[in-house]
């Protein structure tokens, strides 16, 4: 077994688009190539590994973790290393249902161990295949990419009897969502957060957004003065205290309160500041918590993804790498194509280009960056090559990345 594993985690949400849990992924970094198992015959190695060299915590945070298991793991007992109120052992539709497998289940359920049915089938022979288990999962998991909508619609009552909670995977815009949400599920899995809604190029900015916006552009505006920063800051008293109060949120670890933007600014320098009020941009579609708010979460491993990256292979984009990562999902913020919004910002001409799509240096980090986000290890493959990069280099800049609640933005 490889001292090397890259670790996926892709957000699971609740009924009101906060971060319930994390779906754990692995991939073997042992070589430079993307291997997966057929089966989960390594996954009790890996857990071990990451309980030993990462910790729980590392991972997950406050949050639970989902865990695909088989009828292999189950019988090496591995289960036992794991906390009981942190994780969620997601039974594969692939399992072998044995009564040995459903004694094994039971006996974990009395030690609080949730479980889940993924991929559950419509048909009645799964059905029978996992009826045994019915009483002892928590969850049951249905990919909408594989059933019909109609398939979904006849299904409800009968999930619903099971008194389980429905989880909705694969979900990828806001119309599966709206439809999933009315039928029942509780929970959704899928990059549909990170999805602009159908915009408009002629929508405008709201004044709030756009006097971040101002002010971000002071910040990175090197011939500002603190003084005259300060007195554009006193005409966006909301926006002030807004940014205080992120800055001084637990997710900056920062060891006294800051009381002024000058201060902050002085702390943190002013790139920093101009970054953390970008940030605050995702305030405005959620919580002002990284470990709850998805897309404030995702657009900040991205930019730190893409700040790595750049730091082992292309040292002179680190700054940009890190703003472009930072800006990438703000289509999703301002409802609005990045065309009509765009200039408004005051970066470089790489970056825009970058968020727009090029292949230039950023525009490749970028794109490897969301390759990486999503688990896309094949595709990812040719861009790691292309920046010296394996991808056991890989695996460490997104463990590095994650963000929890005992590490911070500034972690």
């Amino acid at each position: 077994m490889s001292d090397r594993i890259f670790v996926g985690r892709q957000p699971i949400l609740d009924i009101n688009g906060n971060i319930y849990a994390y779906e754990i992924l692995f991939r073997n970094a042992e070589k430079n190539v993307a291997e997966i198992d057929d089966n989960l015959s390594a996954t009790s190695s890996v857990l071990l590994h990451l309980l030993q060299n990462f910790g729980i915590e590392t991972l997950l945070g406050s949050k639970k973790g989902f865990i695909n298991i088989d009828e292999s793991v189950i019988d090496e007992d591995i289960i036992a290393l794991l906390p009981a109120d942190k994780t969620v052992l997601e039974i594969l539709e692939t399992t072998k249902v044995t009564d040995d497998l459903v004694n094994k289940i039971k006996g974990y359920g009395k030690q609080n161990y949730s479980f889940a049915l993924d991929d559950f089938i419509f048909t009645e022979s799964h059905a029978e295949t996992f009826r045994p288990l019915f009483g002892d999962v928590s969850f049951i998991k249905v990919d909408i990419r594989s059933v019909s909508k109609m398939q979904i619609i006849k299904n409800m009552d009968s999930l619903k009897a099971m008194n389980v909670r429905l989880l909705a995977e694969k979900v990828e815009n806001r119309d599966e969502f709206e439809f999933c949400k009315k039928l029942g599920f509780e929970y959704f899995q899928g990059y549909y957060f990170a999805k602009p809604l159908v915009v408009s190029a002629k929508k405008g900015i709201d004044p709030a957004v756009a006097g971040v916006i101002s002010l971000i552009n002071i910040l990175r505006d090197e011939d500002s003065t603190m003084e005259f920063i300060a007195r554009e800051m006193k005409n966006y008293p909301a926006i002030n205290l807004n940014l205080l109060k992120f800055i001084n949120s637990s997710s900056f670890f920062l060891r006294a309160d800051i009381t002024s933007i000058k201060h902050a600014a002085a702390l943190l320098g002013r790139n920093n500041l101009s970054k953390w009020l970008t940030l605050l941009l995702y305030a405005s579609k959620g919580s002002m918590d990284p470990c709850e708010n998805p897309l404030m979460q995702t657009a900040h491993e991205r930019a730190s993804t893409m700040e790595k990256i750049a730091d082992k292979s292309c040292r002179d984009l680190r700054e940009k790498a890190f703003l472009t990562g930072l800006m990438s999902l703000l289509d999703v913020i301002l409802e609005s194509p990045f065309e009509a919004f765009l200039d408004q910002f005051n970066v470089s001409t790489d970056i825009k280009e970058a968020v727009l799509g090029s292949e230039n240096r950023l525009g490749k980090l970028l794109k490897l960056a969301i390759m990486l986000e999503r688990n896309e290890i094949d595709e990812a493959m040719t861009l790691l090559r292309e920046f010296n990069l394996t991808l056991a280099d890989a695996a460490e800049v997104r463990m590095e990345s994650f963000v929890t609640k005992d590490k911070g933005l500034l972690g």
